[in-house]
């Protein structure tokens, strides 16, 4: 007996020019939208239909899958002004966002 997988890993990064790119790790997907939401609706939508009438087990998927999403971001820099100490912030460029079931449900 295979393992079936519950989530369906996806990844959103600023487009090249403007906006913001998703592209699904396991199937192929991939959608672009101005903003987060409009991406992360693009991407539901465009799952759901790449998966209807299909079987979810040939895609090694569970029933009713949720999307996990891992957002890629620029590190940020804190500047320091003049006579303040310096200070510089560099977070990690990549970061869950959040684990969405296709539907639109946050889990």
């Amino acid at each position: 007996m295979s393992y079936l997988q519950q989530t369906i890993k996806a990844v959103i990064r600023p487009g090249d020019e403007v906006g913001y790119v998703a592209e699904c790790l396991e199937i192929a997907v991939v959608t672009q939208g101005q903003t987060l939401d409009e991406t992360v609706k693009h991407l539901q939508e465009a799952t759901a239909l790449h998966l209807e009438g299909e079987s979810l087990e040939a895609f090694g998927l569970r029933d009713k899958p949720t999307l996990v999403l891992t957002m890629e971001l620029d590190p940020v820099h804190a500047q320091a002004s003049l006579g303040s100490p310096a200070a510089s912030f560099s977070p990690s460029s990549k970061g869950s966002v959040s684990s969405r079931s296709l539907n639109g449900a946050v889990t």
